[in-house]
């Protein structure tokens, strides 16, 4: 009778790890950025730049929303197959997510295609494209 019980108890332990396991495995899944590794190519005439003329907010494919103030400068850093990158010029723009990390807006004829994180070297596309709305420069 004993060593049934213990059985039992055992097999109960084993699939409490594996439910705890498989849960922790799709919590994972569902909070990852998808994103692609993407060099940057540097600006090699003079950069353009940009100021935003309305605040712009966006959500990536983990669901970690962003946002950037109306009033913000951009100077192109480079470019990605996707757009230019342009990085902020007057602050840093920093994501705070499940780490920080510095980001770029990437731009393709006057929407915003995604995120460039040049400290890694990764791009992640925006869900949706977004009309950026510019001052005139």
């Amino acid at each position: 009778m004993n060593k049934k019980l213990f059985q039992a108890r055992g097999a109960q332990r084993v699939a409490g790890c594996l439910v705890l396991g498989l849960s922790f495995s799709l919590l994972g899944a569902c909070a990852s950025l998808r994103v692609e590794r993407t060099p940057l190519a540097p600006v090699t005439a003079p950069a353009q730049t940009m100021t935003l003329k309305a605040p712009l907010s966006g959500m990536l494919s983990n669901q970690d929303s962003f946002g950037v103030p109306a009033g913000s400068r951009w100077v192109q850093a480079g470019s990605v197959p996707q757009g230019d990158a342009y990085r902020r010029d007057d602050a840093l723009f920093i994501l705070s997510g499940r780490r920080q990390r510095e980001a770029y807006l990437v731009v393709q004829g006057g929407e915003l295609k995604g995120l460039y994180f040049p400290g890694e070297g990764l791009y992640t596309a925006a869900p949706n494209s977004t009309r950026l709305v510019l001052e005139s420069q």
